[in-house]
Formats: structure tokens, sequence, C-alpha cells
């Protein structure tokens, strides 16, 4: 499917799941080094799972595992990283008459994991943040908790949710915005 694309939206396409997870990655730099480590090793996690996962739609499929070959550019691919939230409204408007829609929601939904799992990757809130800010985090997924008592959900606290920062919520709600995709935490 990607080989119909116009090569600079396969650039686009093929680029968006690392620079997604590394547009979180740097949306809280209070983990330094050692958050960046881990995060990029969940990038490359997440990415390598999609590969393997026969579950998602064949053209999710297909880009991970470009993006994936094309690991030794991800490193290129840090440059002008502030652009990614133009990029995903830029990918809402040239795939929509290139692309099957439902493959075009997955994919965005792909893209939506990623940010989520690089942004569980590392726990910026367990020194960094203010007392009111885990509170508030802490808060949350008791009443999430509380909520799934109602349905059929775990009762178990995500101590992933825990763990992502104010300013990768912040983050990953304006990529949901962009990518046009409803996101609840």
């Amino acid at each position: 499917m990607l080989e119909k694309l116009p090569e600079d939206v396969q650039r686009l396409i093929i680029s968006l799941p690392f620079r997604v997870g590394y547009f979180i990655s740097v949306s809280d730099q209070s983990g330094g080094e050692s958050a960046d480590e881990v995060e990029q090793k969940a990038i490359r996690n997440i990415v390598t799972f999609y590969v393997e996962d026969t579950v998602k739609s064949e053209f999710a499929h297909e880009v991970m595992f470009e993006t994936l070959k094309l690991k030794p550019k991800w490193d290129d691919w840090k440059k002008d990283i502030e652009n990614v939230p133009s990029e995903c409204q830029q990918l809402n408007m040239v795939l929509r008459d290139m692309i099957d829609a439902k493959d075009i929601v997955s994919f965005k939904q792909n893209l939506l994991e990623i940010a989520v799992v690089v942004a569980q990757a590392y726990r910026e809130t367990n020194g960094n943040a203010p007392p009111l800010e885990k509170l508030k985090s802490f808060l949350k997924e008791i009443m999430r908790s509380l909520h799934s008592v109602l349905g059929t959900e775990s009762l178990a606290i995500d101590e992933g949710m825990l763990s992502v920062s104010h300013l990768e919520r912040a983050a990953i709600m304006h990529l949901a915005d962009d990518l046009s995709i409803e996101f609840k935490f």
C-alpha cells in the first residue's frame, strides 16, 4: 500500500511512529538521560511489537515494518520534533483520499498507543512532580478503578498510568486532537 503513495507522504508516514514517541519523550525532560534511554527503548519495543503483531491492519503493519527497517535514520528524525503535531494534522488530510478509512483509523490509534507506551516507560513523577500533581494522578487512578467496579474492567490501579506526567498527558492529548482521535486518561 505504501508504494502507491507519493514519496513525501511515505517519508512522513514511516517516520511518524518514531517521531510521535520521541515527541512524547521530550515533552517532559525531568527524567534526564536515564528517562531518554528508557523511552527510546520503549519506542523500539513497541514498533517491533507492531511488526510482529498480525492483528493490526496491513497498512499499519507495513508502516511499522518500514519504520523499524529505517532505524538507522531515527537520529535524523529527531530534528524539528516540535513539528509532530502539525505532521499529525497533515496525516489526516493527505491520507483521506488515498487509504481506506479503517486503515487510517487503525494507524492513528497505533500512533497514540506509541505515545502512551513511551509516556509510561519512565516515571518522571517519582521525585520531580509537585506533591499535588502526584496526588491528583493517584486520585484519578482510584476514581477510574472505582468506576470499573460498575463495569467489567479490572479493579487494579494501572501503575503505568500513574507514571505519565502532567506534561506527557498534555502532549498526548494534543496529539490525540491533532489526529482527530477521542482519547481520555
